[in-house]
């Protein structure tokens, strides 16, 4: 129930007084409560008839809902028409092979909320959200700031409440587990999904709000990052942090305020102590141990068959999936087949690549539809040129091994970081004079 302390002042702002921009804070608390321990998560979740409803789910029906009942919105959607159309055709090819196999194979609703619900969420692309607008800044980062909250105070329920996580439950996270499936080998304590926004939060701070690494916020971003114990998100925040290094910024904060610098520094060193004392935890066994084998795992043999695995995975898809069946499922992918029709390996072993996965799910089709998306605002937009480009080839390296883009949530980062590139690249010149007739001042997405 407590989710719909998220959903009624997101209905009544976003809704009602049009105020669009605050869309996106809401979204990334709901991304959050989504990566959060199954006993936390519980208390957010609603389960009408037996229907697990999460506070990500409404909050799509408000973002689709805003698009009819806000104008701007609408004239947003239209100048673009190209844009707009292959929006729409990617959602109707979702729709289209959703009732095909209904009528042919049956249904299972865990597949629609994963494949269909990740397509819903690339209309996010046409929101246009400008992360940098004077306007959204506060609320983004205040939603940021919500999201790694929530994921730190999930971490500390797993090492502290025995249970926090029920592995058997529908509501179960992928955390508190390791990689070999044992309590005393690797711990992961923050999903790699809440990893992935951590770094794009961490991007922010360091590159729109021009913040140093040692503030609060930055470092909260950079905390949940190690905690999540995925190899790929450190890829990730080491070329951020490498690219934050090339760009000089750093210097500034440390000839500004050296003292300053060194206090922070101090005080995040007393806080980790008395933390760990007030824990009862072994700061060798029980967490350096733990972080440091998962870390370095690429580079000993502990992780060969995991390596092994990953290959044996790729090959599946080269040599067997593509002999095993026709070249329906090829072209539309297999994502709303029910489980004893889709492909015995990937039942079990999911294919950690995007590229891979998306071409499972939804075949060449969808991939090709959804990487036009993409080229419209990147290349033929010119979104490389935005700032924003930088966190969404972040976003494409943590999922170099792992698996995303044709599900919720990892699509809907795809779509509000491809929706401010457009943005950025100021692909809509005057679009707000079509909507403010007759006005001298174009309108801003977001102002009430």
């Amino acid at each position: 129930m407590l989710g719909l302390l998220l959903l009624l002042p997101a209905t009544y702002l976003v809704l009602l007084r049009g105020r669009s921009h605050l869309l996106l804070p809401f979204l990334l608390v709901a991304f959050g409560i989504f990566s959060l321990p199954s006993e936390l998560k519980a208390f957010f979740v609603l389960e009408p008839g037996g229907v697990l409803l999460y506070p990500q789910d409404l909050l799509l029906l408000i973002a689709v809902l805003s698009m009819a009942t806000d104008a701007r919105l609408r004239a947003s959607a239209l100048s673009d028409r190209p844009l707009l159309a292959l929006v729409l055709a990617y959602v109707g090819f979702h729709v289209v092979t959703l009732v095909v196999s209904i009528a042919v194979a049956g249904f299972q609703l865990d597949y629609l909320r994963m494949t269909l619900f990740g397509a819903l969420w690339i209309l996010l692309v046409l929101f246009r959200f400008d992360l940098s607008a004077p306007e959204s800044r506060a609320a983004v980062s205040t939603g940021f700031v919500l999201h790694n909250v929530l994921a730190v105070a999930g971490a500390a329920s797993l090492l502290l409440v025995p249970g926090a996580n029920d592995p058997d439950s529908r509501l179960s996270s992928h955390i508190g587990f390791s990689s070999t499936g044992y309590e005393e080998d690797s711990l992961i304590l923050v999903t790699g999904l809440s990893g992935a926004v951590a770094i794009i939060a961490l991007w922010y701070y360091l590159m729109v709000e021009r913040r140093g690494l040692l503030a609060p916020a930055s470092m909260l971003a950079v905390v949940v990052i190690v905690l999540t114990s995925h190899r790929i998100d450190y890829v990730a925040l080491a070329l951020l942090l490498a690219w934050y290094g090339l760009s000089g910024q750093w210097l500034t904060h440390v000839l500004r305020r050296p003292v300053k610098g060194a206090v922070l520094a101090a005080c995040y060193l007393g806080m980790l102590v008395s933390l760990l004392l007030a824990s009862g935890l072994d700061v060798r066994e029980d967490i350096l141990g733990p972080f440091m084998d998962r870390a370095a795992s690429l580079f000993n043999s502990s992780q060969v068959d995991t390596v092994n695995e990953r290959f044996a995975q790729y090959s599946h898809f080269l040599n067997g999936y593509l002999a095993d069946h026709g070249l329906v499922r090829y072209l539309v992918g297999e994502g709303y087949l029910p489980t004893n029709l889709r492909d015995f390996l990937y039942q079990w072993a999911q294919p950690h690549n995007f590229l891979l996965f998306s071409v499972l799910n939804i075949g060449f089709i969808g991939t090709a539809l959804l990487a036009l998306v993409g080229l419209r605002v990147v290349v033929w937009r010119q979104g490389w040129r935005s700032p924003v480009f930088l966190p969404l080839c972040l976003l494409m390296v943590t999922q170099l091994t792992d698996a995303g883009f044709t599900q919720f949530p990892i699509s809907a980062y795809l779509a509000i970081l491809l929706s401010g590139c457009a943005t950025a690249a100021g692909a809509l010149p005057g679009v707000w004079r079509v909507v403010a007739a007759g006005s001298a001042q174009p309108m801003v997405l977001g102002r009430g």
